[in-house]
């Protein structure tokens, strides 16, 4: 039903529908499915029994409006329910048997199938939708008497219409974008840290070492996730990966004796050791 009204939608057994379609062809703000009992109400029987042959359609239906997908624009010999628990008709001429109302394109298109606009075979890909795109027509321009003069000098009021992006739209298709196995890959311009420096011995030295690195990337605007705590290296290897900072500055079991530490990217194409007063300055290239 659309706003309280049935319509009966006529599509090919194989075909799938696109309820975004079938809205813009109702211009209708809201649909649902009708249920069992409304439907067996309206044309007197159950789904699965179901057509549109007139004249006329069961129990006073003759006044649904009908709609059918243009596939089946011309189609002949074809098989539909006969509103009747059980039966079917054979060999229906759609335009010849079937009332309908309005033709419009309602199925969801498929891979592999001719593009309408002649570009050639129609690919198909996941995507995450970022943000809408609202028609809000004339509703609160009316409201606020908000117009403009043709081109012939008449006033006419706005069409109006507005867009939203979503930030948490935006997070998740990052995420989904940029991961692997062991979890997210922050791109550096989005990424909640530039760097995670992560502590792996417990000596003094090391730590020193470890704390005046920290501090250094600090003084140079580089924001640093540090991870000191008293866990062992294979987990803090783990949660890094899933934390996904595009860096990874390692403070390791070599450190306080070649003062080196091991500088990796979360994408697994950098790993190299690097002099500790060099980091910063290496850092600063990765990406560039």
């Amino acid at each position: 039903g659309a706003g309280g009204v049935p319509v009966l939608i006529l599509m090919r057994g194989d075909h799938q529908l696109n309820e975004s379609k079938l809205v813009n062809a109702l211009g209708a703000g809201q649909l649902r499915p009708a249920t069992a009992d409304e439907i067996f109400t309206l044309l007197g029987a159950h789904p699965g029994s179901l057509g549109a042959v007139s004249p006329p359609l069961p129990r006073g239906a003759g006044g649904v409006t009908v709609i059918a997908d243009e596939s089946l624009r011309g189609r002949k010999r074809m098989t539909t329910g006969a509103n009747k628990d059980g039966f079917h008709l054979r060999g229906v001429d759609v335009e010849r048997d079937i009332t309908v109302t309005q033709w419009a394109d309602l199925r969801e298109a498929k891979a592999g199938e001719n593009s309408p606009k002649g570009g050639g075979p129609l690919q198909e890909a996941r995507c995450i939708e970022l943000g809408h795109v609202f028609k809000l027509g004339n509703k609160y321009s009316k409201a606020m008497d908000a117009g403009f003069l043709d081109e012939n000098g008449k006033r006419q009021i706005f069409e109006m219409g507005c867009y939203g992006i979503g930030v948490s739209r935006i997070v998740a298709a990052i995420a989904e974008a940029h991961r692997d196995d062991n979890g997210i890959i922050w791109p550096q311009n989005v990424a909640p840290f530039d760097v995670h420096l992560l502590l792996l011995e417990k000596d003094d030295a090391t730590r020193a070492i470890a704390e005046k690195l920290y501090e250094e990337l600090l003084a140079q605007d580089i924001e640093v996730l540090y991870d000191d705590r008293n866990e062992r290296p294979g987990a803090k290897f783990a949660e890094a990966d899933l934390f996904g900072i595009p860096i990874q500055i390692v403070a390791g079991r070599n450190t306080k004796d070649t003062g080196e530490v091991e500088v990796r990217t979360r994408d697994k194409s950098l790993n190299e050791a690097v002099a500790v007063n060099q980091v910063v300055q290496r850092i600063g290239t990765i990406g560039k």
